[in-house]
């Protein structure tokens, strides 16, 4: 007893220890994927835990280490739920929407620029360090969300990622189904209206490293712009196949007055680690052959399968090769180098597309064209190219110099945006059952109906079956009747948080004198195993069954299903054949009914060990969960979501201490 009172006070102060939160200075969003939170500031460190886009961060404080491996040499010490460690500032977006400025007139200058204060406060911050850079709003007369919508439209903007970023529109996902359509490579979606406006919104892209998405790419160098030009591009294989490579894109900048260090990041961005359009080697496409062919800007490579091809037959000057415009056919890496530098100043830079933002927002043209001529579909690409860019400047040491960023200014923007939240979004049911009785069995966008029942009828029982199990029904089962017109609402939440509600109307009919769904006749041969479990009082949802006590034994289960018409099995976790003791998370029990056969997997909430108690190891392994230093799955996951709110938390933390102590129970 004494090791158990010992054991129990260590896990009470951690948990009181987990309420202990460090109050925030700043918000702060992460900007990349697979960004590691670290013990300490460096990459030799321990990593925490592993954090992605979206994920909301809160600043405690700024440490400057060089060498470090990060490119800023700035690293934030960050709070991520209850973890703290250090993230590379360069994967931190600030949220400035509340900082007061300390620099007053800078900011109020830039204000009379036409900024507004959501930009100034950021700028302002950035001039402190970088004296010299220099910013210029481009107002844009066309209303903020006016733009949303129209990158909104086909395939304008894609995004890899997390489903609660995708769009649900009819013509990228099926809510009957829960199927997302690719719309490029394997896993490239159309972006919904929030992760555009997250990405459009300029604002969200003022940090160090970002802000280079509106550097102005017209052609300027310095001493070192070669030195530059050839650390982008040595971290490619272009100097595997083109000696001259930095040569040439010297020349490309200069003959046609856009910058070598954007058109060396452009390639980078382009060809990664990849050959296939800087090797010429040897390629088929709609059943013709084809060799030494090169497109390192990937001009051309339009969406679908085998882009890449169409980018190189593009540089051929079509499948015939009878298009010569920009020195076509690219029969060699300097030539496509020259070539697209072309392409690039005459469709992009020479149309007031001279920033990397501008070339994926065509917003600086007119309403009218704005969706349209976009260099990239890839939303986050400004982004990607604005780092490498970045880096390449603070290597060789010219951050500090005059650098010109040109920032779109919109009409009526929003006082802030943020990624929307992460998981699936689908909150809409397949069924519903009213007495036994279906009023739909397939999916639809209708959330009001009615139901007649006789007027002695004092309850009704509703069943519902989800779209996904990846959503929750807040209440099914049995209703009280208030009235002759009672109003039940089910609301469905999806695991983003979004909700669903359906009206069911039950009115008493004195015309109905009896029916089989309310009399419960069901006959036993056609009664399904769903049925009989609700009909003991059990619950079902999905493939897990619910409702089982703590310490309920196998014996009263079977009995307790048997009363209505259930012959049954139950096989523990490792599938033997379980005839005593008790019911257990992630025991299997198949019920037989008539000609139905459904195995559930039985779910008892706070015994997430699955030895059917609720004790100090359940409450350990829910502590460990909410650390992050173990991962539950499946049905203990499940399991440990004690009020069923789909994650869990310091709330279900909580309930499970308060059942072991006997304050309170765990509803089932």
């Amino acid at each position: 007893m004494k090791k158990i009172v010992s054991y129990f006070s260590l896990i009470m102060i951690t948990f009181f220890g987990i309420l202990n939160i460090v109050s925030a200075t700043q918000t702060g969003y992460i900007n990349g994927t697979g960004v590691r939170l670290r013990s300490g500031t460096g990459t030799t460190y321990g990593i925490v835990t592993t954090l992605t886009i979206g994920d909301t961060v809160s600043v405690l404080d700024e440490v400057t280490k060089k060498n470090s491996g990060c490119d800023t040499d700035t690293w934030y010490k960050v709070k991520y739920g209850s973890k703290e460690g250090y993230v590379c500032s360069e994967f931190v977006t600030l949220d400035f929407s509340n900082n007061n400025v300390t620099d007053k007139d800078y900011a109020q200058s830039l204000k009379n620029q036409g900024f507004t204060d959501s930009y100034a406060n950021a700028l302002s911050l950035l001039h402190k360090k970088y004296p010299n850079w220099i910013f210029k709003p481009l107002k844009i007369s066309t209303n903020f969300q006016t733009v949303v919508d129209k990158q909104a439209t086909g395939t304008r903007s894609l995004i890899q990622g997390d489903e609660g970023y995708r769009s649900t529109a009819s013509n990228s996902y099926d809510y009957k189904t829960n199927k997302f359509q690719v719309k490029d490579g394997s896993n490239w979606y159309i972006a919904n209206s929030e992760t555009i406006s997250y990405y459009l919104d300029p604002r969200n892209w003022l940090s160090e490293s970002s802000i280079f998405m509106f550097e102005d790419l017209s052609y300027q160098v310095t001493d070192r712009t070669e030195s530059v030009v050839k650390n982008i591009l040595s971290k490619t294989k272009i100097p595997d196949y083109d000696k001259s490579y930095v040569s040439d894109v010297m020349s490309a900048g200069k003959t046609y007055g856009v910058s070598p260090i954007y058109l060396a990041s452009r390639i980078r961005q382009e060809i990664g680690s990849s050959t296939a359009v800087i090797s010429g080697a040897k390629f088929t496409y709609n059943g013709k052959s084809y060799s030494k062919l090169y497109n390192p800007y990937n001009i051309g490579a339009t969406s679908g399968s085998d882009n890449w091809k169409k980018g190189l037959v593009w540089a051929n000057g079509g499948e015939n090769g009878s298009t010569k415009t920009y020195s076509r056919p690219w029969n060699t890496l300097s030539k496509a180098i020259k070539g697209g530098a072309s392409f690039i100043t005459e469709s992009y830079i020479s149309k007031k597309q001279n920033t990397v933002y501008l070339q994926k927002f065509n917003v600086n043209n007119g309403t009218s064209n704005m969706g349209s001529h976009q260099y990239m579909q890839n939303i986050m690409a400004p982004s990607s190219e604005a780092s490498i860019t970045y880096k390449a400047y603070k290597e060789y040491g010219i951050l500090s110099d005059k650098i010109v960023f040109t920032i779109p200014v919109y009409n009526n923007m929003p006082s802030k945006t943020s990624l929307p939240s992460k998981g699936n979004p689908n909150n809409y049911l397949k069924k519903i059952r009213i007495n036994g009785e279906f009023i739909f069995n397939s999916a639809s966008t209708k959330t009001d109906y009615t139901y007649k029942v006789p007027q002695n009828t004092t309850e009704v029982t509703i069943d519902t079956w989800r779209v996904t199990t990846k959503s929750k029904v807040v209440k099914e089962g049995k209703f009280k009747l208030t009235g002759n017109k009672t109003v039940i609402k089910i609301e469905v939440i999806a695991q983003n948080g979004a909700k669903r509600t359906y009206n069911i109307t039950i009115e008493k009919d004195s015309s109905i004198t009896s029916n089989t769904q309310t009399q419960n006749n069901t006959s036993s041969s056609n009664k399904k195993a769903k049925d009989v479990v609700k009909e003991t009082g059990y619950k079902v949802d999905g493939s897990y069954m619910s409702g089982l006590k703590a310490n309920l034994s196998v014996a009263t289960l079977k009995s307790n299903l048997a009363k209505h018409g259930g012959s049954v099995t139950v096989k523990n976790s490792k599938n033997s054949t379980k005839n005593n003791g008790s019911i257990a998370t992630g025991d299997k029990v198949t019920i037989k009914s008539g000609s139905d056969t459904t195995t559930y997997t039985a779910v008892i909430y706070g015994d997430n060990n699955g030895d059917g108690k609720i004790s100090l190891s359940d409450l350990a392994k829910t502590q460990k969960q909410i650390l992050h230093f173990t991962s539950l799955n499946g049905v203990y996951l499940e399991a440990s979501d004690v009020n069923k709110d789909g994650k869990v938390s310091l709330t279900d933390l909580a309930k499970i201490q308060k059942s072991i102590l006997g304050l309170g129970g765990i509803s089932q």
